[in-house]
C-alpha cells in the first residue's frame, strides 16, 4: 500500500506556483499512481502541505474536511487563490503585446498563447492569435510575407505558424553562412595572376 504525504514534492507552495498549475500536477500526480477516486480526497489532503491544509480547515469551517469532497476542496482553493478575470483588461494585456527585442517568434507566440487563455476567445482564438501576430512581430519583412500570404484568402494559423518557422529557418541559416568566413587559403597570386595552388 502506497503512502502520500506533503514529502512526495507535492506540497503547494504559492510562492513557487499558481493553484491552477498545482491543481495540473496533482491531477497528473493521480494519474500516473492510479489512485482511485474515493482515495483522492484523502491523498489531496496528504499531500497539500501543512498550510494549506489549516487554510482549506478555515476556508470549509464548520464543515469538516473528511466530509468534503475533492471537488469541494479545489472550488474553494481555486476560489481563494485564483483572483476574479476582467475579460477586458486580459484582452487588453494580450492586444499590447509586442514582440520584444531578443525575443524569438516562437517565443513571442508562447506568450501570446499564455496570455490569451484568459481572454475567453473561444472558437475565434487561432484568428486572434494570427492578427496579434501579423501586428505585434518586429519584422517587418514577416509581416509583409505574412499579409501577402493572405491575400485573396483566408490565413489559417497552422499556415501561420508554417511561414514563420520557414522565414525564423531561413534567416538563421542565412546568419550563419553570413558569418562563416570565406576560404582564401587555396588561392595564391603569381605575378597579379590568380590560380589554384
Amino acid at each position: 500500500m502506497a503512502v502520500y504525504s506533503s514529502e512526495t514534492g507535492l506540497c503547494f507552495d504559492e510562492s513557487n506556483e499558481s493553484f491552477k498549475t498545482y491543481e495540473q500536477r496533482f491531477a497528473q500526480f493521480v494519474e500516473a499512481n492510479g489512485i482511485e477516486q474515493e482515495k483522492q480526497r484523502a491523498v489531496f489532503l496528504s499531500v497539500v502541505g501543512a498550510k494549506t491544509f489549516s487554510l482549506l480547515t478555515d476556508l470549509l469551517a464548520p464543515k469538516k474536511l473528511s466530509d468534503c469532497t475533492l471537488e469541494d476542496l479545489l472550488k474553494a482553493l481555486r476560489e481563494f487563490y485564483v483572483p476574479k478575470k476582467n475579460v477586458l483588461s486580459e484582452r487588453y494585456s494580450f492586444r499590447v503585446r509586442k514582440q520584444q527585442n531578443g525575443e524569438t517568434v516562437a517565443e513571442y507566440v508562447a506568450a501570446l498563447k499564455g496570455l490569451a487563455t484568459t481572454c475567453e476567445f473561444g472558437e475565434k482564438l487561432d484568428e486572434q492569435l494570427r492578427d496579434q501576430l501579423v501586428y505585434g512581430i518586429s519584422s517587418k519583412e514577416l509581416r509583409t510575407k505574412l499579409l501577402s500570404a493572405a491575400y485573396g484568402e483566408k490565413l489559417k494559423w497552422a499556415k501561420v505558424m508554417d511561414i514563420v518557422h520557414n522565414f525564423e529557418s531561413t534567416t538563421s541559416s542565412l546568419k550563419t553562412i553570413q558569418q562563416t568566413p570565406l576560404r582564401t587559403d587555396s588561392v595564391s597570386s603569381y605575378k597579379g595572376k590568380a590560380h589554384a595552388c
